[in-house]
C-alpha cells in the first residue's frame, strides 16, 4: 500500500517551482489581466505541459519500494531514502535556477531600471 509521506510533498512542491516558475496571471493590484505576449504564452503552455513529466519523477521511490516488495522481503525503509535524495536532487536544482535566473536579471537591471524611472509626458 502506498503511504503518503512529507518528503514526498517536499518534492512534488519543489518540482513544479522549477518547471513552471511564478507568473501571475493578473496584474497587481487590479483587476485587469496581466499582459503575457505571445511567446511568453506559447513558453507557459510547454512548461505546463511537461509539468506531468516533471511530477512523475516523484512517483520514482514508490514505485521502487512496490517493485522491491514483489521480489525481496526488506525491512529497510527504501522509499523513505530515495525520497529524501530526490528531494535533495529537486533542491539542488532548484537552487541552480535560482542563480541562473538572477544572472538573467542582473543583465537586463539596468533596462528595468530605464523602464521604472521614464517619466511619463
Amino acid at each position: 500500500m502506498l503511504r503518503w509521506e512529507p518528503g514526498m510533498a517536499v518534492s512534488r512542491f519543489m518540482s513544479t517551482r522549477v518547471v513552471t516558475g511564478e507568473r501571475p496571471a493578473i496584474g497587481k493590484g487590479s483587476f485587469k489581466r496581466g499582459g503575457l505576449g505571445g511567446t511568453a504564452f506559447l513558453m507557459y503552455v510547454g512548461f505546463f505541459t511537461l509539468l506531468p513529466v516533471a511530477l512523475s519523477v516523484t512517483f520514482l521511490p514508490a514505485a521502487i519500494e512496490l517493485l522491491l516488495r514483489f521480489g525481496i522481503e526488506t525491512r529497510f525503509p527504501v522509499r523513505l531514502v530515495l525520497t529524501l535524495a530526490e528531494s535533495a536532487a529537486i533542491v539542488l536544482v532548484y537552487i541552480r535556477a535560482l542563480r541562473w535566473q538572477g544572472r538573467l536579471l542582473e543583465a537586463r537591471q539596468q533596462q528595468i531600471l530605464d523602464i521604472v524611472t521614464r517619466e511619463i509626458d
